[in-house]
């Protein structure tokens, strides 16, 4: 009768143990979960404030192109590259054959 009360005793001790580790889990697993929320949240606001500043600097954009559209109004070259680059000029200045002197 010893030997069982002993072998249920030892029984009992392992599975207070394995309680006990499993409850350690448990709370390990639940400030994990807890502190993974709380990243995801600031992800969260985050990317909100992001896309909130790009669509105000899209608005911004719109507006300035529509501006500069308003400006070039019937002139059609305006701010193109071509206009505002010089090409190279490979020909000689020549001078004039005739000149007057007074």
């Amino acid at each position: 009768m010893a030997k069982v009360e002993d072998q249920e005793k030892q029984n009992q001790e392992e599975w207070e143990k394995s309680i006990k580790h499993s409850i350690q889990e448990h709370a390990r697993g639940t400030k994990s979960i807890s502190d993974k929320q709380g990243e995801k949240a600031e992800l969260e606001a985050t990317h909100t404030s992001v896309d909130k500043e790009k669509r105000e600097k899209m608005q911004e954009v719109k507006a300035s192109k529509l501006y500069l559209s308003e400006l070039q109004g019937e002139h059609k070259a305006f701010m193109k590259p071509t206009v505002c680059s010089r090409k190279p000029d490979n020909t000689k200045p020549t001078l004039p054959k005739h000149i007057p002197f007074w």
